[in-house]
Order: structure tokens, then C-alpha cells, then sequence
């Protein structure tokens, strides 16, 4: 089971254990990284909800036991409709 944790500061992400974290922007548009920095995947705005869903997919696959939220998500689109 992958555990969810939302966190409000890179300082907050634990040194030894492996883990994906998901970094919304305040831009729009999402950063999924690993723990080693050797996965990092930059989606637009337009595309973050659906791998915000797949990055489950992503921890499974790579083993993580614990994926971090950090940041606020924003949904909206450019034209301010959900």
C-alpha cells in the first residue's frame, strides 16, 4: 500500500527512504521527481490532474512506498472553468 503525505516544504521530505514527490506549481502545471532525482517528469496544467492520478501507477511500478504531496493543486483551467 503507497502511502500519501501532504507536505508544505521540501524540508519536510525524508533523507533515506525512497519516495516520488509530486510538486504543484503555482503556475499551473505539475513536477513528479523521485527521492534521487534520477525520475523527473514536468507536465503542463492542461495534463497534471491525469498524472496526478498516474503517478500512483508510477510508485507502484518503481517500488515507492510513499508518495508527497507538496504545494497546492490548482484544477482550473485557462479559462477559470472546472
Amino acid at each position: 500500500m503507497i502511502k500519501v503525505i501532504n507536505i508544505s516544504s521540501r524540508r519536510q521530505l525524508p533523507r533515506r527512504k525512497r519516495h516520488l514527490v509530486v510538486e504543484w506549481s503555482s503556475k499551473g502545471g505539475t513536477t513528479f521527481f523521485s527521492e534521487s532525482g534520477r525520475y523527473q517528469l514536468k507536465v503542463g496544467k492542461a495534463k497534471h490532474a491525469f498524472w496526478s492520478i498516474e503517478c500512483f501507477h508510477l510508485a507502484r511500478r518503481l517500488e515507492f512506498d510513499e508518495i508527497f504531496y507538496l504545494g497546492e493543486p490548482d484544477f482550473s483551467t485557462s479559462t477559470g472553468e472546472v
